[in-house]
């Protein structure tokens, strides 16, 4: 049997068991359960303040704000890149001058039709008693005709069509010759020409600069290469054979290569170029192979 003190030691645990857990609901539980509903009624609470998803927005705003500025900037770019490749080159002859400029090309290159150098022979100053335009037609043909005669094969100097493309290969050292100049305004004035000078390894932009100088001519010249005639793009320096080789298989095409080196002509002719070796023995500065192989003196 339990004594009476028994059941009312029972009875005081009973209830203070249940003080106790009264006390922590009202003061634990309640509170903590509570929070996250008084945080969305706008309690200053931080941690939910964190959570909002409109505390979030600026910085979303913010990001499109920025793609949005990059989106400008890209088509501002591309806007000026396209008006650029609209403009024709300064080379191009001043009645197609609005056209636009990738139309005027071919085979990467602007047609010779539509450049100034189709008109400069007309302009050019006639000898003394007979027509320009028939005098440096004759000599051209001469000049063709010696340099087919080089691979000494068919010396047929109309096999090439006026615009034709040429590449020139010329020694730094033979920049001064007038009968080089000759030679290449000739052929500037009735093919697409680009010129290869070969120069030493780590020549300066000033001994550059100084041999296109000579090679151009003065200005007293009937002869001289100006810009409107030979542009400075169509000038290309290289060192080797091989940089020679590179430039010109950059060429969608090329009727004609004129070089010294053989290998130039041996790597060359395996991709289907025709190129023609011009004897390239030791001369005197200012003198040129090619220009008194070319061109009568």
């Amino acid at each position: 049997m339990v004594s009476q003190e028994g059941y009312l030691a029972v009875i005081a645990t009973f209830f203070a068991f249940g003080a106790i857990s009264i006390a922590l609901y009202l003061f634990v539980l309640r509170p903590v359960n509570e929070a996250p509903a008084q945080g969305e009624r706008g309690n200053n609470n931080p941690v939910i303040q964190q959570r909002r998803p409109a505390q979030q927005q600026p910085a979303v705003n913010n990001n499109a704000t920025a793609n949005n500025r990059s989106s400008d900037s890209s088509s501002a770019n591309i806007d000026k890149i396209l008006a650029k490749c609209a403009k024709s080159p300064s080379h191009v002859a001043e009645s197609y001058q609005k056209k636009n400029g990738a139309s005027l090309l071919s085979d990467g290159l602007v047609a010779f039709r539509y450049t100034k150098a189709a008109s400069a022979e007309q302009a050019s100053k006639p000898p003394s008693g007979e027509d320009a335009t028939a005098q440096n037609r004759k000599e051209r043909a001469r000049a063709l005709s010696k340099m087919l005669a080089l691979e000494g094969g068919s010396a047929d100097a109309g096999s090439f069509s006026r615009g034709s493309t040429f590449v020139v290969s010329v020694p730094l050292e033979e920049a001064g010759c007038p009968k080089l100049r000759r030679v290449l305004w000739l052929f500037s004035t009735y093919y697409n020409l680009l010129v290869i000078l070969v120069v030493p390894s780590g020549v300066t932009p000033e001994a550059l600069e100084n041999a296109k100088s000579k090679l151009r001519g003065g200005d007293s010249d009937a002869d001289r290469l100006d810009t409107s005639v030979l542009p400075n793009h169509r000038f290309i320096a290289a060192s080797t054979a091989t940089g020679r080789i590179a430039v010109v298989r950059q060429l969608s095409r090329a009727e004609i290569v004129l070089d010294f080196d053989n290998e130039v002509k041996s790597q060359l002719s395996r991709f289907g170029y025709r190129v023609i070796n011009y004897a390239n023995r030791n001369v005197e500065k200012g003198s040129s192979q090619l220009g008194s192989q070319l061109v009568s003196s």
